[in-house]
């Protein structure tokens, strides 16, 4: 029966024991029912209920494959009566091309006795009587009596089994698909760390040819160090805890890597025994937007250089390779000249090629780091042994940073450098107290006119006493803390009063501040603007009050505004509100500019002189000559009045000092603008300035400062 055979394994599928027990109900009701009569009484009886008990069919052939017996299992399966198929060859159960050769197997295992199929079961197909075919397994088993020889066949359907087979293949494919489309990369490791399985993202996320990595080695695509990832997984292998292991790591793609973050866990397989299943996930974009994310937080956005947060974190990684550091805080003096005069953009451009020159330098000449706090101010943190070592550096650095510098189409610009140095370990530990005393370092220096400056214990205390005082300011203009004295400006000629300035007083820590002590700190923390307007809004009260009682009063009180203030569009606004709001006449305020605002002036500036001009308030420079001005400004500007400063007044009893403020005057004259001399305190000083042309003066030869309310009772002293 070799032409039913397959080369095929054995893989039978047998029915449960609840269908022996119907079955032998059958042999029972096929037996003699007769009392007492032994099972076994009549054989023929028995074995023929037997075979047609049987679940699997039983067909008999002869020697010549001439079917003798045929179960009734046999016609279920093939669906043949048993009449119709005894007597007729087997072949007529086997579709060709087995039918055709099947009785040549028979006759040759008769004549040779070797057994293909004989003792043996295979995989086979049938042929049922409507022409279906189906898969068996047939089992054939061989009797021989003399030369009469029977072979007996046991078939079993295996359709339900194949079914079964299609289905669970069926799902694998399915099952292989989800897995091969998974975005996730997927693999199987035996416990050499080879890999037995793959998917595709893991092969495309990786740029490896499809099967590429089936049996290879799993790290050897791994970056980095590996050691700890490959012992975390070899205890994995070797635990019987259903235990899972995350790692991330780097893997090769190409030239390039990505980070993939992985997921293992052990599994048992009946191929391979004991693996790790890996689940990955590519976190390379996520990895590169937090590194983007973290490189915008630690770096300034127009230079490229690491801001304050980048500064600490870079100094904290190279600050254990050198015993001493010191931090290097610039500023470009002058700076917002250059801006006023070419523009935000170029202003922009040049802080860029300023950075670079910095970075260029410290990288050079220095294994330290370089950032920007904010406009002009840079930082630079280098390392040194000796203090002559350090001073060879800044010197180097200043020439360097400081060398004339061009931009694309653009002016070329030498930018002058203050610096403020402070050095750790000995200033302090943390970068930001170091940076901070750099800061005050380098307003100190700048103050002094010098070009370096380290920090030092004075400096601290004067930075620390700045700081008070700034607190003290911004509660003492939320509390009304700060009084408004006024000094008389008296005609030269007549000794009239012809008007006041307002000046500032305040006492702090129950002692007064001198305004050249609180005014730079305010004007330094941003306080000028308020304190300007608290200015303005008290002398506007002071005069309400005075015209209460002097209904006739029509002195100017004059209101000095800072730089800064007077570049602000609604300033024009602000003054017309002040007075509006108590019903006084432009006239009796004036406005008294610095030099700053002269060198500085802008269109803004420009229109808030006109404005306030317009509006009847006379403006006048204040402390002129103590600034970078000179008398070719006046021609640009809408004022009416110079202020000559008290030092030049200090020097008129000199010859030079009298010829310059000869000249000063004369020319003041020729441009029709008042002159008024500040800090005049003898009557000789009077009498020369009389004798070259000044006509009002303002000083302790006349009157100290005194509170506004006290006005009345001044004037009433002078009638």
């Amino acid at each position: 029966m070799d032409a039913w055979g397959t080369d095929s394994t054995s893989a039978g599928l047998r029915e449960s024991s609840d269908s022996w027990g119907a079955d032998a109900n059958q042999v029972n009701a096929a037996l003699p029912q007769r009392a007492g009569a032994s099972l076994f009484a009549h054989p023929d009886a028995f074995y023929r209920a037997l075979v047609d008990a049987a679940v699997d069919a039983i067909i008999v052939i002869d020697a010549k494959g001439v079917i003798q017996l045929f179960s009734g299992s046999a016609e279920r399966l093939f669906g043949y009566a048993a009449a119709e198929v005894l007597g007729r060859n087997v072949s007529v159960l086997m579709p060709e091309p087995m039918a055709h050769e099947h009785d040549g197997y028979v006759q040759a295992f008769i004549r040779s006795r070797q057994p293909h199929v004989i003792g043996r079961g295979r995989n086979v197909v049938g042929l049922k009587k409507n022409g279906d075919t189906f898969p068996m397994h047939l089992s054939v088993g061989h009797v021989a009596q003399g030369e009469d020889h029977a072979f007996v066949g046991i078939c079993h359907d295996l359709t339900d089994y194949h079914e079964a087979l299609m289905m669970i293949a069926h799902e694998k494919a399915r099952f292989r698909d989800v897995v091969q489309n998974q975005k996730e990369l997927i693999v199987r490791l035996d416990p050499d760390f080879r890999i037995t399985f793959a998917n595709a993202s893991f092969h495309h996320t990786l740029a490896l040819d499809e099967g590429a990595a089936h049996g290879t080695y799993f790290f050897e695509g791994a970056l980095g160090e590996t050691q700890g990832h490959q012992q975390e997984l070899r205890a994995l292998f070797d635990s019987d805890a259903p235990e899972r292991v995350f790692l991330k790591i780097r893997m090769r793609q190409g030239s390039a890597h990505k980070s993939v973050e992985w997921f293992f866990k052990r599994t048992e397989t009946d191929a391979y025994g004991p693996e790790l299943q890996g689940f990955g996930i590519d976190v390379s974009d996520r990895d590169r937007a937090i590194d983007e994310s973290n490189y915008v937080k630690s770096h300034d956005r127009l230079t490229g250089l690491h801001n304050r947060q980048g500064l600490k974190r870079a100094f904290s990684s190279v600050r254990h390779t050198n015993g001493q550091w010191a931090v290097v805080y610039l500023d470009c003096n002058r700076f917002d000249l250059f801006n006023h005069r070419y523009g935000l953009r170029h202003g922009d451009a040049f802080l860029c090629v300023l950075a670079d020159a910095l970075k260029a330098h410290v990288t050079e000449h220095h294994a330290g780091v370089c950032g920007r706090l904010s406009d002009d101010d840079f930082i630079a943190v280098i390392p040194f042994a000796e203090k002559v070592d350090l001073d060879r550096s800044l010197e180097s650095l200043i020439q360097d940073v400081g060398a004339p510098k061009s931009i694309e189409a653009g002016p070329v610009f030498s930018p002058s450098l203050s610096v403020g140095v402070s050095v750790y370990p000995d200033h302090g530990s943390d970068l930001d107290e170091l940076m901070h005393r750099a800061g005050a370092a380098l307003r100190y220096g700048k103050a002094q006119s010098e070009t370096v400056m380290f920090y030092s214990d004075m400096i601290g205390q004067r930075a620390s006493r700045a700081m008070d005082i700034e607190q003290g300011l911004k509660a003492a203009l939320i509390e009304h803390g700060l009084d408004i004295f006024v000094q008389p400006k008296v005609d030269l000629k007549t000794g009239r009063c012809v008007g006041f300035e307002s000046l500032l007083r305040w006492g702090f820590q129950g002692e007064p501040v001198s305004p050249a002590e609180f005014i730079p700190v305010a004007e330094m923390s941003n306080l000028g603007r308020l304190l300007d307007r608290y200015v303005l809004e008290a002398v506007a009260n002071g005069i309400a009050r005075i015209r209460r009682v002097l209904p006739d009063y029509d002195l100017p009180v004059a209101v000095n505004i800072t730089a800064g203030h007077f570049s602000e569009q609604n300033l024009k606004t602000f003054i017309q509100h002040v007075l509006e709001d108590r019903g006084l006449d432009a006239r009796l305020l004036e406005v008294e500019i610095t030099e700053g605002v002269v060198i500085n002036i802008t269109e803004q500036i420009n229109r808030n002189l006109l404005g306030l001009q317009a509006m009847g308030i006379h403006i006048s420079i204040d402390d002129f000559g103590t600034g970078y001005s000179s008398l070719s400004y006046l021609k640009k500007l809408p004022v009416n009045a110079l202020k000559i400063d008290k030092s030049f007044i200090d020097d008129i009893s000199h010859q030079n000092g009298l010829k310059l403020v000869e000249a000063i005057v004369s020319i003041s004259q020729a441009m029709n603008l008042q002159v008024i001399a500040e800090g005049v305190e003898s009557q000789g000083q009077v009498d020369l300035l009389l004798a070259m042309g000044c006509q009002v003066g303002q000083g302790y030869h006349f009157s100290r400062p005194f509170p506004i309310d006290q006005i009345p009772a001044y004037l009433a002293r002078q009638a």
